[in-house]
Protein backbone atom coordinates (compact mmCIF):
# COMPACT_ATOMS: atom_id res chain seq x y z
CA UNK A 1 0.00 0.00 0.00
CA UNK A 2 1.87 3.12 -1.34
CA UNK A 3 -0.65 5.53 0.57
CA UNK A 4 -3.16 5.68 3.77
CA UNK A 5 -6.09 7.64 4.14
CA UNK A 6 -7.05 9.55 7.24
CA UNK A 7 -10.16 8.80 8.33
CA UNK A 8 -12.55 10.72 11.25
CA UNK A 9 -14.80 8.64 12.46
CA UNK A 10 -18.48 9.69 13.75
CA UNK A 11 -21.55 7.81 13.91
CA UNK A 12 -23.47 10.00 11.40
CA UNK A 13 -20.91 9.40 9.11
CA UNK A 14 -20.64 5.86 9.84
CA UNK A 15 -17.50 4.13 7.95
CA UNK A 16 -15.83 7.32 8.76
CA UNK A 17 -15.22 10.54 6.19
CA UNK A 18 -11.20 11.57 4.07
CA UNK A 19 -9.75 13.86 5.36
CA UNK A 20 -6.52 13.74 4.09
CA UNK A 21 -4.29 11.32 2.30
CA UNK A 22 -0.93 10.50 3.62
CA UNK A 23 1.88 9.21 1.69
CA UNK A 24 3.26 6.67 4.78
CA UNK A 25 6.16 6.02 6.48
CA UNK A 26 8.06 5.05 3.73
CA UNK A 27 11.70 6.43 2.97
CA UNK A 28 10.81 7.93 0.05
CA UNK A 29 8.16 9.64 1.62
CA UNK A 30 9.58 11.47 4.50
CA UNK A 31 10.26 14.54 4.99
CA UNK A 32 14.71 15.57 4.40
CA UNK A 33 15.08 11.56 4.68
CA UNK A 34 13.87 11.93 8.02
CA UNK A 35 10.77 13.14 9.48
CA UNK A 36 7.20 11.89 8.63
CA UNK A 37 5.39 14.70 5.81
CA UNK A 38 3.27 17.28 6.18
CA UNK A 39 -0.41 17.06 5.06
CA UNK A 40 -2.65 18.68 6.62
CA UNK A 41 -2.05 22.30 7.75
CA UNK A 42 -3.74 22.49 11.56
CA UNK A 43 -4.55 26.13 10.63
CA UNK A 44 -7.29 24.99 8.14
CA UNK A 45 -8.63 22.79 10.99
CA UNK A 46 -9.43 25.95 13.52
CA UNK A 47 -10.45 28.19 10.17
CA UNK A 48 -12.84 25.39 9.36
CA UNK A 49 -14.37 25.16 13.02
CA UNK A 50 -14.53 28.75 13.82
CA UNK A 51 -16.40 29.18 10.47
CA UNK A 52 -18.92 26.96 10.41
CA UNK A 53 -19.53 26.08 14.12
CA UNK A 54 -19.32 29.91 15.30
CA UNK A 55 -20.22 31.03 11.79
CA UNK A 56 -17.24 33.71 11.63
CA UNK A 57 -17.17 35.42 8.31
CA UNK A 58 -13.66 34.24 5.82
CA UNK A 59 -13.09 37.77 5.44
CA UNK A 60 -12.80 38.56 9.36
CA UNK A 61 -10.75 34.86 9.80
CA UNK A 62 -8.10 36.22 6.99
CA UNK A 63 -7.97 39.38 8.85
CA UNK A 64 -7.80 38.71 12.51
CA UNK A 65 -7.32 35.20 13.35
CA UNK A 66 -4.75 34.35 10.27
CA UNK A 67 -3.90 37.29 8.22
CA UNK A 68 -1.18 35.18 6.44
CA UNK A 69 -3.29 32.22 5.85
CA UNK A 70 -5.48 33.77 2.93
CA UNK A 71 -4.41 30.67 0.63
CA UNK A 72 -5.54 27.74 3.05
CA UNK A 73 -8.81 26.31 2.18
CA UNK A 74 -11.31 25.68 4.25
CA UNK A 75 -12.10 21.79 5.30
CA UNK A 76 -15.72 20.82 4.00
CA UNK A 77 -18.13 19.08 6.27
CA UNK A 78 -15.47 18.85 8.85
CA UNK A 79 -18.14 19.55 11.09
CA UNK A 80 -21.46 17.36 11.45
Amino acid sequence: MDNLDAYAASPERGRGHVLLEWPGPSQKALCDGRDLAATLDLRQITLSVLHDHLGLARRQLDHDVFPDGADLELLPDLLV
